[in-house]
């Protein structure tokens, strides 16, 4: 089994950045710095183009205005890093002039297990499935994803967990229907 990241990245609900010990950031100076900690901790270890992320996060700015936000947004994640784990965030969080990147292994994010997890129910034969963690799973749904944040990039991911809950529905509903015949006969 994998050793556990020092950081979760919640994304469920209201977005925080919590550090092993339990400490808790709630509080992103500016929504692009924790748009930009969410590309990067979603894909880690991937370089991105400066100029991409730009794209990403300004659309429509100049090259230039780009730029100085993208490396206004990189201090506040370094930031909030170093907060959490200090020195090591200037390793994990790597700047060069054409790309960023971030540490493999650094960062969990709750989205990214829920996917897995719904995944795996998903390819389960439905006599096998664990009712609670069906139950679990939807009920983290419920809190939406990145609440305040009315970016495209959070719209679409809380999309694809819409999508996810639309399929798991009716296995927590089938599994129900199973406990009850189970009940009723015993």
């Amino acid at each position: 089994m994998s050793q556990q990241a020092p950081i979760l990245l919640q994304l469920f609900g209201q977005p925080v950045l919590r550090g092993f010990t339990g400490r808790g950031i709630t509080r992103f100076a500016g929504g692009k710095s924790l748009h930009l900690l969410a590309i990067l901790a979603l894909s880690p270890g991937q370089d991105f183009k400066r100029v991409d992320l730009v794209a990403e996060l300004w659309p429509g700015l100049s090259h230039e205005d780009g730029r100085n936000r993208l490396n206004v947004a990189l201090h506040h994640v370094r930031k909030s890093l170093m907060a959490l784990i200090g020195s090591r965030a200037d390793r994990a969080l790597v700047s060069s002039r054409g790309c960023i990147k971030l540490e493999a292994g650094l960062i969990d994010v709750d989205l990214v297990r829920f996917e897995a997890n719904a995944q795996q129910i998903l390819l389960q034969p439905s006599g096998t499935v664990n009712r609670g963690h069906v139950s679990m799973l939807l009920e983290q749904a419920r809190s939406g994803v990145m609440l305040g944040y009315s970016d495209d990039w959070a719209i679409t991911r809380g999309m694809r967990i819409s999508n996810l809950v639309e399929h798991l529905q009716p296995l927590a509903e089938n599994v129900l229907q199973q406990l009850k015949r189970v009940r009723s006969t015993g």
